[in-house]
């Protein structure tokens, strides 16, 4: 597995124990704290209790200026239910495919008003260079750890 720098710029707020994609403790995307599907109390039945990533964008650019280097950027905006203000702060997974293959893992910050965002820097032979062999995949939490449904970005590159 390729192992990505991650720099994450991160707000301030609770996270999941231990690193996404792992055993985070997270529950499966179809199971909620009542057991129901999406996090419906009672098999199904009542409102639906998980968040739900209602757009997303992923891109990388190189910057030139002075040592060269290319920053990976990925945005999301979600709603909760339960109000978007309940979003987990910091840790929401995704993952970074090449076809089948995982090859990088970040988490997601996102915000009080339902904006999700995470960066980081790669030095050295880019995946940016062949952005279109590459999928990410995203999901967000809430505090009660309901996950939404996975949502996959196609990344694009972004000219300087």
């Amino acid at each position: 597995m390729l192992a990505l720098p991650l720099l994450l710029l991160a707000a301030c707020g609770e996270a999941l124990d231990e690193a996404p994609g792992g055993d985070s403790g997270a529950p499966a995307a179809d199971s909620g704290p009542a057991g129901g599907p999406d996090g419906r109390p009672g098999g199904g039945e009542g409102p639906a209790l998980s968040p739900e990533i209602t757009r997303a964008d992923a891109w990388c650019q190189e910057y030139t200026t002075g040592t060269p280097y290319w920053v990976w950027i990925v945005e999301a905006e979600a709603e909760d239910p339960q109000g978007n203000q309940t979003l987990l702060p910091y840790g929401s997974p995704g993952a970074i495919y090449e076809g089948d293959a995982l090859i990088g893992e970040l988490a997601l910050t996102c915000s009080d008003e339902g904006y999700c965002f995470a960066s980081w820097q790669e030095e050295g032979a880019p995946l940016c260079a062949t952005v279109d062999r590459y999928r990410i995949e995203l999901q967000v939490a809430d505090r009660e750890l309901n996950l939404s449904e996975p949502v996959t970005v196609t990344p694009w590159r972004a000219e300087e």
